[in-house]
């Protein structure tokens, strides 16, 4: 009997894991799942999944107004035979427009590339109108793009899609309002897709080469316009400029000149009455500049807080005046001629007085 229990115990784990396979089925956060009970829809189970791409969070979904929804990922039970469970990817699945040649008011022609991102939120619709398939999804979205961008671009020329100037540029508006058109399309009611528009935009648009040529030759005069208006707007401050900087040089220089005749007058009227002074005894005014020179020479090694030896020959001027005596001789040969007259007259007086002292 006790050999028997193993045996017993692995049955009974057999049949406990069978019977739960049978009455329970879990459902993860990234799918969506649909309940039926006898072929009706018993409930929706569709976990929160936050942070899609065009969603801030879950709101409710009006596609599925009138059916239970489970809010919550995890397992739930199920009864055998007469229940069944559909589950389905409710990640985010991209897709491509077709590529379809349009022709613009101004009878240019583009080949826009549209692509979208969509994810199921209602798997009973999904199931139902879109067999539950991703490749019919997105077969029938690709019909929805292709049927609504030819009309949105028939409003707008090829300049409101190709410029230079970014503000004459639609091309957010024409995203937006194909964007708006699809949207209205796959999430309607009476389609009853069971899926979300997440986001769409144009991911390129190519030329014909005709219209390519036209764009390139296009761009390149308003370029070329644009840089000969700049280089006009230069040329036009270098002038003002120009001028403005001659008007102040003449204005500086007619000040500066004025100065200097000023000046140099007062320097004229200050020589000549020097000259005056000095043409009555030329060789007092050269002996004064000598002086001055020496004068000049010492207070600038005075300002250099630094003594400076000068080794310098007395027989030149004005450093003969160093010479010993030299001020003496200077003085003496510079003295008026009518003290050296009146000289004998008084040493002769002098005698004369001491004469008369004697007798």
């Amino acid at each position: 009997m006790k050999r028997k229990w193993p045996t017993v115990t692995v049955v009974v784990l057999i049949f406990a894991m069978l019977l739960g396979y049978l009455v329970c089925y879990s459902v993860r956060v990234d799918q969506v799942a649909a309940h039926y009970r006898f072929g009706k829809v018993k409930r929706v189970i569709r976990p929160p999944l936050l942070a899609v791409q065009g969603e801030a969070a879950e709101p409710a979904d009006p596609l599925l107004a009138g059916v239970p929804v489970e809010r919550r990922a995890g397992w739930f039970f199920k009864l055998p035979i007469f229940d069944k469970v559909e589950k389905f990817d409710q990640r985010v699945r991209y897709v491509d427009g077709k590529l379809t040649q349009l022709q613009l008011p101004d009878e240019n022609q583009i080949i826009p590339r549209v692509y979208a991102t969509w994810r199921v939120v209602d798997p009973v619709g999904y199931q139902k109108t879109l067999e539950g398939d991703d490749e019919t999804a997105r077969a029938a979205l690709k019909q929805i793009i292709s049927g609504e961008t030819p009309e949105i671009f028939g409003r707008y020329n090829l300049d409101d899609i190709v410029n230079t100037d970014s503000g004459k540029l639609k091309f957010d508006e024409i995203e937006r309002q194909i964007h708006e058109r699809v949207k209205a399309s796959v999430e309607s009611p009476e389609k009853g897709y069971g899926i979300r528009l997440c986001s769409l935009g144009i991911s390129w648009i190519a030329l014909p080469e005709d219209a390519t040529r036209a764009v390139f030759a296009r761009m390149e005069q308003e370029r070329r316009t644009e840089a000969d208006k700049l280089i006009e707007e230069g040329k036009k401050i270098k002038r003002t400029t120009e001028a403005q900087a001659k008007a102040k040089r003449d204005e500086i220089l007619a000040v500066a000149e004025a100065q200097a005749r000023s000046i140099r007058a007062e320097g004229e009227a200050e020589a000549a009455r020097h000259y005056e002074t000095f043409a009555k005894d030329p060789e007092l005014a050269i002996f004064l500049r000598n002086l001055e020179a020496f004068k000049r020479m010492a207070d600038n090694a005075a300002s250099n807080d630094q003594p400076i030896t000068f080794v310098l020959s007395t027989k030149s001027p004005p450093f003969h005046i160093l010479e010993t005596g030299a001020l003496d001789r200077e003085a003496i040969e510079h003295v008026s001629p009518e003290l050296d007259l009146a000289a004998p007259a008084t040493a002769g007086s002098a005698e004369a007085e001491t004469a008369e002292v004697r007798e």
